[in-house]
Order: structure tokens, then sequence, then C-alpha cells
């Protein structure tokens, strides 16, 4: 998998990256991923600096359908998510974070200090949505 993943159980935290070319499958997958290990309800930090985003806009918006199904059919709670990307994927984080539509804190950063600071504070409950 494309995506690398770590569970911090005890914390309730997910750090993913990706350094390669990221499609629609690959984020799937490492959602799935993360329901199977019981972790949709932590904090999440996805770094996609690196990679190359390789989904267009309609898989963009399946992904969103995706967590919004998730959450729709009462599956569980969902965590905060702070993505961070570089300028040019910033776009494709965007039409994720607009299609994603859950009602939960999600924040797209270039800088990953920033995303973590954002994203403990958010844990807390005092992340917003923007």
């Amino acid at each position: 998998m494309p995506v690398k993943v770590y569970i911090d159980h005890g914390a309730g935290l997910v750090e993913a990256s990706a350094d390669e070319s990221l499609s629609v499958e690959d984020v799937l997958a490492y959602l799935e991923h993360l329901v199977e290990q019981g972790a949709m309800p932590y904090s999440k930090l996805f770094d996609a600096t690196a990679a190359k985003v390789t989904m267009s806009v309609d898989e963009l918006r399946s992904i969103g359908a995706w967590v919004r199904k998730y959450a729709i059919d009462g599956r569980g709670p969902i965590g905060p998510l702070a993505i961070v990307s570089t300028a040019g994927n910033q776009i494709d984080a965007a039409y994720f974070a607009d299609a994603a539509g859950s009602n939960r804190p999600l924040r797209i950063f270039r800088d990953r200090a920033e995303a973590t600071a954002w994203l403990e504070q958010a844990a807390k409950g005092g992340g917003r949505r923007r």
C-alpha cells in the first residue's frame, strides 16, 4: 500500500504519509485499514507532501462520499483530520475536504508542525472545519 500508516491506539492518533502516486484505490484501502483497526474515531494526520495525487475530481468526491456514508450509516464517530499538502496538491485536498461533508474538524496545511498543533487542539474539541 503506497500509504504508510502508524496507529497509536494509546494516544488515539493515526499518522499516515504517501510518497508516490496516490490513487483512489490507495485512499480507500487506507480507510478500510483504519476501520479494521478501529481507528476511525482517532485524530488523523495525513502527510501528502511527497505524493503525486493522480485522482480526478470525481474520484476525490467518491472518497468524500465513502466517508459521509460511513458516518451516515452510524458505523461510529470519525476523528479530526489534518491534511498536509503541497501547493499543487492543495486543490485536490480541497476537493476532498469539500466532498467529505462529514461533521468533523478538517483542515488543510502546508506545514506539518502547524497541522500537528491544530490536530492536538481539535482532539480537545477546539478544532473547526475550515
